[in-house]
């Protein structure tokens, strides 16, 4: 789905008096930490929207080549039933563009590790920008990344 076609839906009565939610991430390998993540984002509203990053954006932030490439990621976390809207974005989901386009009433960013500081931070900056767009958080802490999976798989040994 494009984000113009999330911003066609959002802007249907039957979505419109509802709570919408983005969350965004480039979920390369989905685990319990995303599962989490989207989990804990969907209690704050209604309707929880997912912009999965591109191939060329995730590689970028990233610095690795991706498992999956991003119809693939997207196809699995459209596969959630938590997920009501996913779309593929050559940019982050919490950009102004996307923001301005979507209008979403809240904002979730993943808390973990030393992205907490950082997007602490950003939760004023996009709240004076954005005066109807309220950030929040969910705590991911503790749960794997996508990375250390690749890792743990690189390192398993395999018997002939």
């Amino acid at each position: 789905m494009s984000i113009t076609t999330i911003r066609q839906l959002a802007s249907n009565k039957n979505i419109k008096n509802k709570k919408t939610v983005l969350v965004g991430g480039t979920f390369d390998i989905l685990h319990s930490g995303h599962i989490d993540f989207l989990n804990k984002s969907k209690k704050y509203g209604d309707v929880l929207i997912v912009g999965v990053a591109s191939d060329k954006d995730a590689k970028k932030r990233k610095h690795r080549e991706l498992v999956f490439g991003e119809k693939e990621r997207a196809n699995t976390i459209s596969a959630l039933t938590v997920a009501d809207y996913v779309f593929i974005t050559d940019e982050s989901a919490y950009s102004d563009p996307v923001l301005k386009l979507l209008e979403p009433d809240i904002l979730v960013f993943a808390t973990e590790g030393g992205k907490k500081i950082y997007r602490r931070k950003y939760k004023g900056i996009i709240e004076n920008k954005f005066p109807k767009i309220k950030v929040r958080f969910a705590s991911t802490d503790g749960a794997v990344s996508s990375t250390e999976i690749i890792q743990r798989i690189k390192g398993i040994k395999f018997e002939k």
